[in-house]
């Protein structure tokens, strides 16, 4: 009996899509924790990665992530960098 709509699967005798999916990701998010080194899931009381090679602190690899500098205040616009020289006159 194959009355499977193309975007539903079979998985352990029940059916999902990508709703069921995009719902799964977003109780993971909320519930969980991601390095941002390593991309390994672990609980969110953690606070170092449980990753044996990675054993990062996470709120500082997070704060990194998002571009504040080693004094704790965000950059407010990025670094322009110049791709030409200057020349001397």
């Amino acid at each position: 009996m194959k009355d499977v709509v193309s975007e539903q699967i079979t998985e352990g005798g029940t059916f999902k899509d990508d709703v069921d999916l995009r719902v799964e990701e977003i109780n993971i998010r909320e519930n969980s924790r991601v390095c941002p080194n390593c991309k390994t899931v672990m609980p969110k009381q953690k606070r170092k990665c449980v990753n044996k090679e990675s054993r990062v602190d996470l709120k500082a690899a997070e704060r990194k992530l998002i571009g504040e500098d080693v004094l704790g205040t965000a950059l407010v616009e990025p670094v322009k960098k110049y791709l030409y020289r200057l020349k001397k006159n």
